[in-house]
């Protein structure tokens, strides 16, 4: 009997000790990361400078080892950033990550290094890379993503204009915890986004005033069978009556443009194409499309909160503020054009704190409004009837999240789009990113457009 708890107790341990073992494995993983731009301005030199810093204090292991190489010449020297990468990824059963820090310009790559070239490079490589990271401008675009979807498994690339501080380099330091590149590139990106985030207490918030962050997480063997998908809307637009073409480029161009005008959302171009066309066979067809991008609804796109206002009685006039009334008041309100893009008005009233407070006349029985903005996360208000007298007490709307997540709940063939989020601008006016950006179809960028792959399969654009 006593032998018998004895080699069970043994059994215990060992098992223990397995389980445990699993647990706390770790991955290895090698990260390069390349930084371009030698021409640029000194206000970059210093980004990159603080990006440097903070790759040094990432702490090297048995399981990570992260290099960095920063380009001091006018012109990228191939031959060194080549053999730089071949130095860094030397483990051959390592998990391999690169990043690529530099301007971004959509279909035509990085500024300092044009997509063909930089297909050449990783070409010249001759490995498969787990995980691309493009920390630059406009690069989650489907003709740039295409021409280098053999160079890794995923990338990671932001549609919007990337702000300067990109990404936040410390996360690299969790990659050993990741034994997949799939789980590795969603950690790094909810670390990127949740960084310029005012709920989270992002480090790099402040950066958000004026434009969203955007990221997305690609899954590029699908992006062979979107694209090939893809091929039948260059034919419907052009099918389309001269004027229909040039009223859906006006829309599009107006509202759902990047930074950077030439490039617009390819899920909101799909929408606006499908709410254009009333062929129903096409119709089902753009809605397959639409679905394959993560987008649940196909006739708008509606992902930050609107609340429904009622006034208490005719006439009614609400006396507004923010942040539990520690924003928006007279003085505030009238420097910041942010809050008066939230709710327009020219009055203000003696209110809380001492101070004057924008107050909106009620001109139906209800009103609608979009109140949250980066950093603004409570919306305050109470009533005055028309001879203004109070006639409610103050309350205040809170909003608990700040950023717009779509993970992929369904894997389907040509659903390259594993992870997009962005966070809310003023309102909702943040209302148009799904992931991926496209050229402004009948645009005119650079003559090296009509070489690239995406365009020679689907002829998006022509001369």
């Amino acid at each position: 009997m006593k032998l018998q708890n004895k080699l069970s107790n043994l059994l215990i341990v060992l098992f223990l000790t397995l389980v445990s073992a699993n647990l706390f494995a770790e991955t290895k993983w090698e990260v390069a990361t390349v930084f371009l731009g030698a021409r640029e301005n000194e206000e970059y030199q210093a980004d990159v400078e603080a990006n440097l810093k903070e790759i040094s204090r990432i702490k090297t292991s048995a399981y990570l080892n992260v290099s960095a190489y920063r380009e001091k010449e006018s012109r990228p020297s191939k031959t060194k950033i080549l053999t730089f990468l071949k130095n860094s990824f030397k483990d051959p059963k390592s998990k391999k990550a690169l990043v690529i820090y530099g301007h971004g310009q959509g279909p035509e790559g990085l500024r300092d290094m044009p997509v063909t070239e930089l297909k050449s490079l990783l070409k010249d490589l001759k490995m498969k890379l787990d995980i691309t990271w493009f920390d630059a401008c406009f690069l989650s675009n489907i003709e740039f993503l295409y021409e280098l979807r053999g160079t890794s498994v995923y990338s990671i690339a932001s549609e919007e204009a990337e702000f300067s501080s990109g990404l936040p380099f410390e996360s690299l330091s969790d990659l050993p915890q990741n034994a997949t590149a799939e789980s590795a590139a969603l950690m790094l990106a909810k670390s990127f986004i949740d960084s310029y985030s005012y709920l989270k207490d992002g480090k790099q918030r402040d950066a958000v005033s004026t434009s969203s962050a955007t990221i997305s997480v690609i899954d590029n063997a699908e992006l062979e069978v979107f694209v090939a998908a893809f091929k039948k809307v260059s034919a419907i637009i052009q099918k389309l009556p001269a004027a229909e073409q040039s009223a859906l480029k006006n829309k599009l161009a107006k509202k759902y443009a990047m930074d950077e005008k030439s490039l617009v959302d390819l899920g909101s171009l799909l929408i606006e194409l499908r709410l254009t066309i009333k062929d129903q066979v096409i119709d089902q067809e753009l809605t397959k499309l639409i679905r394959l991008l993560n987008i649940e609804s196909v006739k708008k796109l509606k992902t930050n909160p609107r609340i429904k206002i009622e006034a208490p009685v005719p006439g009614a006039q609400m006396v507004f503020g923010f942040n539990n009334w520690e924003n928006g008041h007279k003085a505030e309100y009238l420097d910041n054009p942010l809050f008066s893009e939230i709710l327009n008005t020219k009055m203000f009233i003696a209110g809380p704190l001492s101070q004057e407070w924008p107050i909106k006349k009620f001109d139906g029985a209800s009103t609608t409004v979009s109140p949250f903005a980066p950093g603004v996360n409570s919306f305050d208000y109470y009533f005055l009837d028309a001879k203004g007298k109070l006639i409610s007490e103050a309350l205040t709307i809170t909003r608990s999240l700040d950023v717009v997540e779509v993970p992929q709940t369904k894997k389907a063939a040509g659903s390259f789009l594993v992870y997009s989020a962005y966070t809310q601008k003023v309102g909702s006016k943040a209302e148009k990113y799904t992931g991926m950006n496209i050229a402004l179809f009948n645009s005119a960028p650079s003559m090296d457009y009509f070489e690239l792959e995406f365009n020679q399969a689907v002829g998006w654009l022509k001369l």
